[in-house]
This record gives structure tokens, C-alpha cells and sequence, in this order.
């Protein structure tokens, strides 16, 4: 056990005078498949930001030099998610936000914007999605 968690035993263990023991939870595969997914999508976005920043700052554009990278990473979301996880991934990483700084939305099938302001909600549009 780590200090940390013998840290937090002590801590208890003196707070309610008793002795205790703890248990670390595993997390479940879905939520550590949630966290990989987020974790690669906000690096991505990090990549498009940064390329976008180092063509307007620098005059410097990396596409071609990127692009053969995207699309191996391209072609991996669409095995992995199927064409409508992959649309709406491609849709928050490249279209929901316009160069002049302005939003596009999302709208559902009733015409409803659908929330996707982070990876988070991401990942939850597309469990959505693929549950239906």
C-alpha cells in the first residue's frame, strides 16, 4: 500500500478510533476506455490547435507533414467507433469551432443542439449514439 493510502488509513483510523482498512476499486473497462478516449482526443485537439496556432503565429503549415499521421489516425476512429462515431468525432475536432473564434452546434434529429463542449461529452454522445 502506498504512503498516500496509509496516510489516509492513519487519518480515518484517528479521526473515527477505529482500525481500518482500505481498498483501492478497480475501474471498471468502460470507464477506463472512457478515460483513453478522452485523453486521446484532447491531445489531438492540442495537435490541431497547435498547427493552426503555428500557421497563423509563423506562417509555418505542417499539414502535409501531419497529414499522413491524421489519417492513420483517422482510419483507427473509424475502426474503432464506425462511420457515425467517427463523423461525430471528425465534427468535434474539425468543424465545431470556426477559425474567427465562433461555434458551430450540433443540432439532434428534433432539432435540439446537442451539448459537446468537451471530450467528455463526446464520449458520451457517441455511447448515446451507439446504444440506439
Amino acid at each position: 500500500m502506498s504512503l498516500e493510502y496509509e496516510n489516509i488509513r492513519s487519518a480515518v483510523d484517528s479521526l473515527l478510533q477505529v482500525n481500518s482498512t482500505l481498498k483501492r476499486k478497480k475501474k471498471t473497462v468502460a470507464i477506463q476506455q472512457k478515460e483513453v478516449f478522452v485523453s486521446i482526443i484532447n491531445v489531438l485537439e492540442q495537435s490541431q490547435i497547435r498547427s493552426n496556432l503555428m500557421f497563423t503565429e509563423l506562417k509555418l503549415d505542417l499539414s502535409s507533414y501531419d497529414e499522413m499521421y491524421l489519417q492513420i489516425i483517422d482510419s483507427l476512429l473509424l475502426l474503432s467507433f464506425g462511420k457515425g462515431g467517427y463523423e461525430l468525432i471528425s465534427f468535434y475536432l474539425y468543424d465545431r469551432n470556426n477559425p474567427d473564434g465562433s461555434n458551430n452546434t450540433l443540432v439532434d434529429e428534433e432539432g435540439n443542439d446537442v451539448k459537446l463542449d468537451t471530450a467528455h461529452d463526446l464520449w458520451e454522445l457517441i455511447q448515446k449514439v451507439k446504444s440506439e
